[in-house]
């Protein structure tokens, strides 16, 4: 792990008037993004994972990165995306999904807004992505995502909504008609089930087996619960249930206050005829994990957007002050038309 260089004093001048300049990021700019990242983030991750989250195992075909160089060595603003295989209207496409973004607290201006390293260095990689990608997207800050959308460069999500469940108890035998089990996402059983679920979706990642095992992996740094939902007929998946279990947070809003824990449901894809007995199964194995409550969130695009009311899911205040955003650069996938059909969960992202 590198060194993290001592914390700077304050430079004596506005630190948005120094000559600095975005440009791509390079291979040996790697040590000091982590380094920034430490310096950023109260919670920052170690460089593997950070490496892991980049797909920089992928080479330049895992991620795109843009930083402002300071004349220190240190980086005053880093933005970069992992880059995926998308879906729209049975074509293949370029998506990119936002990872976590920052300025350095030494280069960040007082009220700097629009002329702040992080604003400038976010519309160098998005001019830059104009011919490389056909849309980007992710989760943000609310303050940052309104200072995209007041720069024109990108725009908030509206149509998603989060939705709780409650984990009553019960003694109520969930049935057989499926089972839950443990899910290996990299096997190829899982690219024959994409192949089976994208024609019921106009626009998304392509959730592959490539796609599942690399948001999964425990290189996120995060510790995953990933469920394959199986019938008793046939050993391929039905579906699956991807969910991360934390404590219930003290300052959540009261409505989503519970002394046991919660659980984020971050991915889900329900069988069409067996998502009541799928999720009783779900509830059961929460049941016995302790956990209070589920959150997710969810978009009209999803297939399961219409089944998670009949599950006993309602909306609720968001628990984070976080929301999507995006940038399309196709004219084929207009605001309006993302809004409606494409199927953002929380895997878009790297909030959970």
């Amino acid at each position: 792990m590198p060194t993290l260089p001592p914390t700077l004093p304050d430079i004596a001048t506005d630190p948005t008037t120094a000559a600095l300049e975005p440009r791509p990021a390079r291979d040996a700019d790697w040590p000091a993004i982590c380094a920034g990242f430490a310096h950023a983030f109260t919670d920052a991750r170690s460089p593997q994972v950070w490496d892991w989250r980049f797909q920089r195992h992928l080479g330049a075909a895992g991620s795109a990165c843009w930083v402002t160089p300071a004349p220190d060595g240190s980086i005053a603003a880093f933005v970069g995306a992992s880059r995926h295989r998308g879906w729209l209207d049975g074509q293949d496409c370029n998506i990119w999904i936002g990872r976590d973004n920052y300025s350095h607290p030494r280069w960040r201006g007082s009220n700097a807004g629009r002329r702040g390293w992080y604003a400038r260095t976010d519309a160098a990689f998005l001019q830059a992505s104009a011919t490389q990608a056909t849309l980007c997207l992710g989760f943000g800050l609310a303050r940052r995502v309104r200072l995209g959308q007041r720069l024109g460069i990108s725009q908030p999500l509206t149509s998603g909504q989060w939705l709780a469940c409650p984990v009553l108890p019960s003694d109520d035998s969930p049935g057989c008609a499926v089972l839950l089990q443990p899910a290996r996402f990299a096997d190829p059983i899982w690219d024959a089930f994409w192949q089976q679920r994208r024609p019921h979706i106009r626009a998304g990642i392509c959730r592959d087996a490539a796609f599942l095992s690399w948001r999964f992996d425990p290189r996120q740094g995060v510790d995953y619960h990933c469920l394959g939902i199986h019938s008793l007929q046939q050993d391929a998946p039905l579906g699956y249930l991807v969910w991360r279990v934390l404590p219930a947070a003290l300052d959540s809003p009261p409505a989503l206050r519970h002394t046991g824990l919660q659980a984020v449901l971050v991915d889900a894809a329900l069988p069409p005829h067996h998502a009541q007995h799928a999720w009783a199964q779900a509830l059961c194995v929460l049941r016995r994990l302790g956990v209070a409550q589920v959150l997710t969130f969810s978009t009209p695009g999803t297939p399961e957007h219409a089944q998670w009311p009949l599950l006993g899911f309602r909306p609720c205040p968001p628990p984070v002050d976080s929301q999507p955003l995006f940038r399309s650069f196709s004219p084929h996938l207009p605001a309006e038309r993302l809004e409606a059909q494409y199927a953002l969960t929380l895997a878009d992202g790297d909030l959970f």
